[in-house]
C-alpha cells in the first residue's frame, strides 16, 4: 500500500510545469520534478526561456544571470497554479549585486520555495479506498553566486530540495534535503545573449538538465526581444524540449511576451505573459495553455518583486 502512494506521488510530481525541461525518471529524479520549474513568471511566460533583462528568479534557473541585476537589492515573492488549480508553488527570494562599473563584478541570491496539492484518497491495489487522506508535498532552497568578467558570467548554484507524502499512518520513503548543484555560463552583449548551463546536478536519478539560449533584444523606447533555445534531460527515456518565444518593450514600463514550447509532435505548450515597472517595483504573470498532447490544465504564475539600492546601470528592459 506504501508503494502505491509513493508512485502516486510519482506520478504528480513528473507532470510539474517544466517549461520546456521534463522529469527525470530515476527514483530521485521524478518525485523532484518540482525543482524544475522556473520560479521566474518573466521565464514562465517566454517558454521557459529568460526574456532578456533580470528578475531575481531567474538566478535559480541560470545562476551567471545574476550578476545582471541592476540595483544592489531585490526581493520577490511568487506564486503558481497549475493543473488548473491542483497543484501550488510558492517562492520567497533576494538579491544582492555589486557595483556593475568596471570589469570585474559580483552578485548573489537566495531563495526558498515548496509545492503542495490538494488531498486525495489512498486506495488499495484492488481501488478501494483505504479511509486515509493523503497531500503531497515538498520544500526547496538554497542559494546562488555569480563572478563577472567583462561581458562574460559564470554562476553556480547549490540548493536542497525534498518531497514526501503527509497523512499516511504507515512509514513511506521520502527524500529529505536532496542535494542539488547548478552551473552556468552567460555572455551578455549589446544586442545578443548567450546562455548555457547544468542544472538539478545531484544523486543518481536527479532531474538534472542542459539548458542552452539564444536571444537578440532591440533598441528602446520599442524594444523587441525574441530568442529560442533547448533542454535535454539527464536521463535517456524524457524527451529534448525546445522553444521560442517573442517580446515587446515599451518605454521599459510594460512588457508583454508570446511563447511556444514543445517536443516535436507529441507535446506542445503555449504561453503567454506580460511585465509592469514602476518605481522600483514589479509585477509578473504568465499563464500556460496546452495546444498538442495531454491537457494539463492551464498555469497561471504571479511575480512581485521589488528592487532598491544604487543603479549599476541604467535601467533597461522591463523586469529589471
Amino acid at each position: 500500500m506504501n508503494r502505491i502512494a509513493w508512485i502516486l506521488l510519482v506520478a504528480v510530481s513528473a507532470r510539474a510545469e517544466t517549461a520546456p525541461a521534463v522529469a527525470g525518471t530515476g527514483p530521485v529524479g521524478q518525485p523532484l520534478a518540482f525543482a524544475k520549474v522556473p520560479l521566474s513568471a518573466r521565464m514562465q511566460g517566454a517558454a521557459g526561456l529568460v526574456p532578456g533583462g533580470h528578475d531575481l528568479f531567474e538566478s535559480f534557473s541560470n545562476p551567471a544571470l545574476a550578476t545582471r541585476q541592476s540595483r544592489t537589492w531585490e526581493v520577490g515573492l511568487a506564486d503558481a497554479l497549475m493543473f488548473g488549480g491542483d497543484q501550488n508553488v510558492w517562492a520567497v527570494g533576494a538579491g544582492w549585486a555589486g557595483s556593475q562599473e568596471g570589469t570585474v563584478g559580483w552578485a548573489a541570491a537566495a531563495q526558498v520555495s515548496g509545492w503542495n496539492m490538494s488531498a486525495f484518497d489512498e486506495i488499495d491495489l484492488y481501488g478501494n479506498r483505504t479511509g486515509t487522506r493523503v497531500t503531497p508535498g515538498g520544500f526547496h532552497g538554497g542559494a546562488a553566486g555569480a563572478f563577472r568578467w567583462k561581458k562574460w558570467s559564470v554562476g553556480l548554484g547549490v540548493r536542497f530540495a525534498s518531497a514526501a507524502l503527509d497523512g499516511l499512518p504507515d512509514a513511506v520513503p521520502s527524500l529529505a534535503a536532496i542535494p542539488l548543484a547548478d552551473f552556468a555560463f552567460a555572455r551578455t552583449g549589446e544586442h545578443w545573449d548567450f546562455e548555457m548551463g547544468w542544472r538539478g546536478m545531484g544523486p543518481q536519478g536527479s532531474p538534472e538538465e542542459f539548458i542552452l539560449t539564444l536571444l537578440r533584444h532591440g533598441e528602446a523606447p520599442w524594444r523587441v526581444t525574441w530568442g529560442g533555445g533547448f533542454s535535454t534531460p539527464g536521463d535517456t527515456a524524457s524527451k529534448t524540449h525546445g522553444g521560442g518565444f517573442i517580446g515587446w518593450s515599451f518605454f521599459d514600463v510594460v512588457e508583454p511576451r508570446l511563447g511556444l514550447y514543445g517536443s516535436g509532435d507529441t507535446e506542445a505548450r503555449l504561453t503567454a505573459g506580460m511585465t509592469a515597472t514602476w518605481a522600483g517595483y514589479a509585477l509578473d504573470y504568465a499563464i500556460g495553455l496546452s495546444i498538442v498532447g495531454s491537457n494539463l490544465g492551464a498555469m497561471h504564475h504571479i511575480v512581485l518583486r521589488r528592487s532598491f539600492g544604487a543603479f549599476h546601470t541604467a535601467p533597461s528592459p522591463a523586469g529589471t
